[in-house]
């Protein structure tokens, strides 16, 4: 579950001069719309895709430097 709700939100980043994080708020509404119930187990899995993403693009950005 955690992945189908993460296919669905990877438009609700909420972004600076890169990737901040995910908007929490228009998760849970996306989740509702879609009739999921936002259980911890699906919120820490999204976290930790989220936390994987923003290490990703953090290693990207010194990779630039």
């Amino acid at each position: 579950p955690a992945w189908n709700l993460w296919q669905m939100v990877q438009t609700q980043w909420r972004v600076g001069m890169a990737l901040v994080g995910l908007d929490y708020a228009a998760i849970f509404k996306v989740a509702e719309l879609h009739g999921m119930e936002m259980t911890p187990q699906i919120f820490r899995g999204l976290q930790t895709l989220e936390f994987d993403t923003l290490e990703e693009q953090s290693r990207k950005l010194e990779n630039k430097e």
